[in-house]
């Protein structure tokens, strides 16, 4: 299981497939607007350690263990958000999304403290931010 992780929204994967609009006021458009054009302008962020101020990647092996992406790794990191889509139903604002991403997480072995590392590359998270 692979988790993105962005700062300042919540990251979900949603089987949501209708959405259900409701009326929209002029200050809730201002609203929506401003939403959607905080993450037009962040389509491709930078790893940043626990997402402080960007996008982190955490992966669970089959053994339980975790491994997490780390800001300044000298390998390549890539992520993009692609297919924005505001939306509105009964529980409020959210902007559907997909992140394609490539990178390495990292793990240290508790035992000998060394590091290991695995790439991950051409991976697509669907999921939404909801305001």
């Amino acid at each position: 299981m692979v988790d993105a992780v962005v700062r300042d929204a919540n990251s979900r994967t949603s089987s949501a497939t209708t959405a259900k609009p409701r009326p929209c006021s002029p200050a809730r458009a201002a609203s929506i607007a401003a939403f959607n054009d905080f993450h037009a302008n962040a389509l491709s962020p930078v790893y940043t350690t626990g997402a402080a101020s960007g996008f982190e990647v955490t992966y669970r092996d089959g053994l339980g263990n975790v491994w997490v992406s780390q800001q300044g790794s000298p390998n390549p990191q890539v992520v993009l958000f692609s297919n924005i889509k505001q939306e509105s139903d009964a529980t409020g604002d959210y902007s559907k999304f997909q992140c394609n991403f490539s990178c390495y997480v990292y793990r240290q072995e508790p035992i000998t403290l060394v590091w290991d590392s695995l790439p991950i590359q051409n991976a697509i998270f669907k999921g939404w931010f909801k305001r």
